[in-house]
C-alpha cells in the first residue's frame, strides 16, 4: 500500500447500519481521497485499519476544508463506538492499495532494460482501464506468441513504469531473465 496523506479526524457521525463519516483534514496538499482506499488510525487505545466506502463534501483537500469519510465497521458496537469516541485531533493515515497494470506491449520496441510504452496497443491499453501511469507503479507486461509447436502463448514480465527524460517517454524496466510463456488456457 502506499501512503495517500496523513488525516486529522475532527468528529464522528453514526450512520446506522453502515458506518461512521469521519469529519477531518487531509494534511496533504490536493490529496486525493478515493472510496476504496483505506483509513488506518487508532481509537479508544486500539489500532485499527478501515476501507473508506465513501467520500462527503469534497475528497480533495483545498484549504485545509474538512473531508468527510465514511468507513465500513465491522458491527454496531463499533459504530456505537467510534459515534461516541471524541478523536480530538487524533492523526490517521490514508493508504491506498498498490495496484498492478497490465499492458500489452511490443517488446520488438525494447531499449536494454526497458521497453518503451508508446505502442498503439500499450496506449489503448491505458485508456480502455483509465490508468495513469506515475513513477514506480507496478507494470505486469505481455504479448502474444506460439510455442515451439505453433500453440499460443504470451510472454509475460512483471516491470516498473519510468519516465525517460531524455526521450520523453514511459518505460517498462524489467529484468529480462524473468520473461516466461504463459500459455493461453493458464493464469494470464
Amino acid at each position: 500500500m502506499g501512503k495517500i496523506s496523513t488525516y486529522t479526524i475532527q468528529e464522528t457521525f453514526r450512520i446506522t447500519e453502515i458506518g461512521v463519516v469521519m469529519l477531518g483534514i487531509l494534511g496533504t496538499k490536493d490529496s486525493i481521497v478515493h472510496t476504496g482506499d483505506h483509513i488506518e488510525f487508532t481509537a479508544n487505545g486500539l489500532q485499527r485499519k478501515r476501507k473508506v466506502y465513501g467520500i462527503d463534501f469534497s475528497s480533495v483537500n483545498s484549504d485545509g476544508k474538512p473531508v468527510g469519510l465514511l468507513i465500513k465497521c465491522e458491527n454496531e458496537a463499533e459504530i456505537e463506538e467510534l459515534r461516541n469516541w471524541e478523536p480530538n485531533g487524533t492523526e490517521a493515515v490514508i493508504w491506498r492499495e498498490e495496484v498492478t497494470i497490465k499492458l500489452w506491449v511490443d517488446f520488438n520496441a525494447s531499449v536494454e532494460l526497458s521497453v518503451r510504452l508508446n505502442s498503439a496497443g500499450t496506449l489503448e491499453d491505458l485508456k480502455r482501464q483509465n490508468a495513469q501511469l506515475k513513477e514506480g507503479q507496478k507494470l505486469l507486461l505481455w504479448c502474444e506468441d506460439e510455442d515451439k509447436d505453433g500453440n499460443p502463448t504470451d510472454i509475460v514480465v512483471e516491470a516498473v513504469a519510468k519516465y525517460n527524460t531524455e526521450t520523453n517517454t514511459w518505460e517498462g524496466v524489467f529484468d529480462w531473465r524473468q520473461l516466461t510463456n504463459k500459455s493461453k488456457y493458464g493464469n494470464v
